[in-house]
C-alpha cells in the first residue's frame, strides 16, 4: 500500500509538499494581480490587511494545537511511528510556541504544517521587491525566468536555510510573473486547446501527474543513483514546480478546469483551505496518539479526516471569517492618509485663495 500511495499516480492525492508548491505559485499570482490591474492598494494598506489575515488565524490554530497536546497522552512508552516520535514530543515549551506564532524561523512541534507558512510570510513581507523585479523583467522575461528556475535548482541542491529560501521564494516569483504576463499565459492555453481540442484539461492534469510521479520512480526502484543525491532532488523539485505552474495556468485559463473548480464542493474546499491547512495536523496527530501511535489508514480516513473537515468548518466560521473582515478593516484604516497629510492640501488651498 505504501508503494502504491508513494510512487503510483495515487501519489497526487496526498503529496502534501507538492500541493504546497502549487499554493506557492498560486499565492504569488494572486498577490500580484492588484498591481497588474492598475488599481493597487497603498503599501500601508496592503501590510495592514495582510499581517492580520495571516497571523490572527495562526494564533487560534496554535492555541488549538496546545490544547490538544495537553489533552491527549503522548508518552513514549508505547510504539509510535518515527514521524510521531521524532516531531511530536509529549511536552512543548513556551519558546517553541512563540516560534510557531512568529512564523519566521519555521515550525516547531505544536503544528509542523506551519513550516510552509514561514515562506508565505517572508514573501508577503518582501512583495514590493518582487513586484519591482517583475516590472523590470517585462522586456527580459526569458532570462528572468531562467534565473528564477536556476535559483530554485541551486536551492534544491542545498540543505541549509539559505538553500530553502533560494528554493521556495522563487516559486512565488513564478506566480508573480504569470500575473504580469497573463496574455502569454492565456495564449498558451488557447494553443493547447487548438492542439488537443476539448481534452486539454485531461492533457494538463495527465502531464502534471506524470511530472509529480515519474521523477520519484528512481527512488522507488533504486536505479541510476542514490535517490537522495542532489541531482535527483533537483530534478524532482523542478518537475513538481513545472507541474504546479501547469495546474495554476489551467485553473486560470482552461474552461473545463475552471468549470470543475467552480462546483460547490470545490468552492467549499477552496474557501476553507486555509482553515483546513491550519487545523488538520494537530487533529491527525491527536487521533494517532489516541489509538496507540500507529493508526491504520482506516482510522485516519474515517476518524481523522472527518474530524479535520468539521473542525475546519467551525474554525472558518468562528475564527477565519471574522479575521478576514478585521483584516479588511485594518487595511482600510492603514491606507487612509494621515490627518496631517489630509489637511495639507486644504491648508495650501486656503493660502492660495
Amino acid at each position: 500500500m505504501a508503494w502504491w500511495l508513494g510512487f503510483s499516480p495515487l501519489r497526487v492525492l496526498w503529496a502534501g509538499t507538492d500541493a504546497v508548491i502549487v499554493f506557492f505559485v498560486l499565492s504569488g499570482l494572486v498577490l500580484a494581480l492588484p498591481w497588474v490591474s492598475g488599481r493597487p492598494p497603498s503599501w500601508r494598506s496592503y501590510y495592514g490587511k495582510r499581517i492580520v489575515r495571516l497571523y490572527l488565524p495562526v494564533v487560534a490554530a496554535v492555541g488549538l494545537a496546545v490544547v490538544l497536546i495537553a489533552s491527549v497522552d503522548r508518552t513514549a512508552d508505547r510504539p509510535v511511528s518515527f514521524w510521531l516520535a521524532m516531531f511530536h514530543p509529549s511536552t512543548v515549551h513556551p519558546g517553541q510556541v512563540l516560534d510557531d506564532l512568529a512564523l519566521i524561523r519555521g515550525a516547531n512541534f505544536t503544528n509542523t504544517a506551519l513550516w510552509s507558512l514561514q515562506w508565505e510570510v517572508v514573501f508577503s513581507i518582501t512583495l514590493p521587491l518582487w513586484i519591482g523585479l517583475a516590472r523590470r523583467a517585462d522586456t527580459r522575461l526569458r532570462p528572468f525566468v531562467v534565473a528564477t528556475i536556476a535559483a530554485i535548482a541551486l536551492g534544491a541542491s542545498m540543505t541549509s536555510r539559505t538553500g530553502h529560501a533560494l528554493m521556495y521564494l522563487p516559486m512565488f516569483v513564478l506566480g508573480v510573473l504569470m500575473a504580469f504576463h497573463r496574455t502569454q499565459v492565456a495564449a498558451g492555453g488557447a494553443r493547447l486547446r487548438r492542439a488537443v481540442g476539448r481534452h486539454d484539461a485531461l492533457v494538463v492534469l495527465g502531464a502534471a501527474t506524470a511530472l509529480v510521479v515519474l521523477p520519484k520512480l528512481n527512488e522507488a526502484f533504486g536505479v541510476l543513483v542514490d535517490p537522495v543525491a542532489p541531482a535527483i532532488t533537483v530534478v524532482q523539485v523542478l518537475a513538481v514546480v513545472l507541474a504546479a505552474v501547469l495546474l495554476v495556468a489551467a485553473a486560470w485559463t482552461t474552461p473545463a478546469v475552471v468549470a470543475w473548480l467552480e462546483r460547490p464542493t470545490c468552492q467549499w474546499l477552496g474557501s476553507r483551505s486555509y482553515a483546513l491547512y491550519l487545523v488538520h495536523e494537530p487533529i491527525v496527530v491527536a487521533v494517532a496518539f489516541a489509538v496507540g501511535g500507529r493508526p491504520s489508514p482506516a482510522v485516519l480516513l474515517f476518524a481523522a479526516l472527518p474530524a479535520a473537515l468539521v473542525t475546519a468548518e467551525v474554525f472558518y466560521r468562528t475564527v477565519e471569517r471574522p479575521s478576514i473582515a478585521l483584516a479588511s478593516a485594518c487595511g482600510r484604516a492603514a491606507g487612509r492618509p494621515r490627518t496631517r497629510d489630509a489637511e495639507r492640501p486644504a491648508h495650501r488651498a486656503g493660502r492660495s485663495r
